[in-house]
This record gives structure tokens, sequence and C-alpha cells, in this order.
């Protein structure tokens, strides 16, 4: 259909279109300056939502330290710990969008609407990850005067008085505890929760044999392992683990998909603009290389990992699925 001509003819206005064209120029000088507003602007803080000397901790300040000469900026770390990890993880996730405050987590980060009820954010939504660094392998553990000498001992004796065999986790909603139930799925046995407040008890009450066995961290048990107080039966994961290549898999030993392994991963608020986010991923994925890294890592009990920020949050939203029914069948109930 042909356009209707106006009913009246349009008339041009010098004094307006001078002032249109002083607009353009204005915008034109302005958004060029907007974009290249430099990032960072002032120090970056890593909010580690646990106490400081713990493994999160441990892994932020390694990436603080080696990020802040890329970056330009001091990088400091900040602990906000409580409820498990979730009061600084929301602390972050309502932080401004700019690039300046990171949070440093474990994947765990995934089951949060599993055990929080009363939860201000949406882990899987509200926090965009940057990339994952590290792991920490989970391995289950016996005092040395246990008579299980395998996996395969613990686990017919399991069988054989379901509930009996007890394990100790750092509390109720803890990975080690969702380690332990995906152990009892997977081996298809009843074990018996202890819930601890951290693991240094729940590690003597394993030495003393208080409690049969323990699902904690390889490097929080390494000296124990080391000097013989404990003895390792398996470690999770898909493959053995570099630090302690003697230890056979779950896998190995008869116990099938059983990775409940912790894996620390960085992340910002949801909104950082794409070129801080990928400048972020940038520096970290060189960090990650470094061979001083690795070698405090290994230190310390971790392995390095290089996952990027695309991949992770794919992993995350697979984890809350598979541990959704794992909590259910548990009888983990959002508190």
């Amino acid at each position: 259909m042909p356009r209707t001509p106006p009913s009246h003819p349009e008339v041009s206005h010098p004094e307006a279109s001078r002032r249109a064209v002083l607009g353009a120029a204005l915008a034109g000088l302005a958004t060029p300056a907007l974009a290249q507003t430099p990032w960072p602007s002032r120090p970056i803080r890593i909010v580690v939502p646990f106490p400081a000397g713990g493994g999160t901790d441990a892994v932020a300040r390694a990436l603080a330290e080696r990020l802040a000469p890329r970056l330009g900026q001091a990088v400091i770390v900040e602990n906000r710990a409580g409820s498990g990890g979730a009061i600084g993880s929301e602390a972050v996730a309502r932080a401004a969008p700019d690039g300046h405050t990171l949070l440093m987590n474990g994947n765990n980060i995934a089951t949060y609407p599993l055990i929080f009820r009363q939860l201000g954010f949406d882990p899987l939504r509200d926090i965009v990850p940057v990339g994952m660094v590290a792991v920490a392998p989970i391995v289950l553990v016996v005092g040395r005067r246990s008579p299980y000498r395998t996996l395969a001992d613990y686990i017919a004796a399991a069988k054989a008085e379901p509930e009996k065999i007890d394990y100790a986790s750092a509390g109720v909603g803890s990975a080690n505890h969702f380690a332990g139930q995906l152990l009892s799925q997977a081996a298809g046995i009843r074990l018996t929760h202890v819930p601890y407040r951290g693991t240094a008890q729940a590690m003597t009450d394993v030495i003393s044999g208080n409690v049969a066995s323990a699902i904690l961290t390889l490097g929080s048990v390494t000296e124990f392992l080391r000097d013989g107080q404990m003895r390792v039966l398996g470690v999770a994961g898909p493959a053995r683990s570099r630090l302690a290549p003697q230890v056979p898999t779950f896998e190995e030993q008869g116990v099938r998909n059983y990775d409940a392994n912790i894996r620390y991963l960085l992340a910002a608020p949801r909104g950082v603009p794409d070129p801080i986010m990928q400048r972020l991923g940038t520096e970290l994925a060189a960090v990650v290389q470094d061979p001083s890294l690795e070698a405090l890592f290994n230190a310390q009990g971790f392995e390095k990992l290089w996952v990027d920020g695309p991949a992770t949050a794919r992993t995350l939203r697979e984890e809350f699925a598979a541990w959704a029914p794992i909590a259910r069948d548990a009888g983990i109930e959002p508190q």
C-alpha cells in the first residue's frame, strides 16, 4: 500500500537542527569515554564465606596473590563466615555487578537450595562462575585399629549390619555429608551419619575409634595417614589423585559413579559486563597455569584444575539435579 502523504508539510527549524547536531556530537564523544572506563579502578575483594584457615580460604589467598599484579590492583580476601557459606555468598550475589566483588566457594554451592529454607539468592542464577580452579579429593578413612582393611571389608560389614557403621562429616548439609549419602546409594548400603562442627574433632574420634569412619578431604588427613594413625580405603573421582597415586578409587573397587570431590570456583554477581568477565577469565586461566601455584596447591592438598565459566555453570546445574534426589532419599530437608 502506498504511503499516505502528510496533511501538513514538514518544516525544518534551523535552531532545532543545530541542537540535534550538537547533541549527536556530544553523544559520540561520551560513549567511547564510558566504554573506556578502566577496570579494575580500585582494589578487588574476594569474599570467602568461611573462616580463615580453611581450604576455601587457602585457595582464595593463593589466587589473590597472583591475580593482583596481573590486574594492576590489590586483591583482598575477606572472610564472611556463617550459615555454611550462605551469608558470604549472598553478600556477593547482592553486590554491585562491577567486577570488584568476587566469591570463592566450592561446587557444593549448588546444594544450597536443598539445605537452606530461607536462602536470599539463587546460586544457579545470581552467581556467575568465572572458572573452576582446584579440586580437593574426598577420601573414606578409618582409624588404624579399625577391622576394615579395604573398602570391600567396609561394604561387606555395612551390608551385613545396616546402619551399624557410622561416618563423621563436617556437619549436616556439608559436602562430606552429601558424599556419605552418595556412597550409601552407590554401594547399596546404609550408613549412620554423625555430624560434627568442623573436622578437627571428627578426625580425633576416628583415630580413637569413637566413630567408625569419616569422609573428609585428602589434604585434611594427610598427616594422619603419613604417621599411621588413619587408613584410607578409597578416593572419590574418576581417577586416582596425583597427591596419593597409591590409593585406589572407589570405581576401581566396584563402586560405580562415585565422584564427590570438592571443586573450588571463583564467581561474580550476575550482571557483570561481559568484557570484565572475559578479562577475569583470561587472567584466572593464566594464573592457574603458573607452576608456583600448582606446587602450592599440592602442598596444601589440592590439585589444580581449569574449567571455564560457562562450563562451570553447566556443571553446577547438573550437580543440583544430581544431588536433589540424594538429599530427598537421605531425608535432608531445608532448614
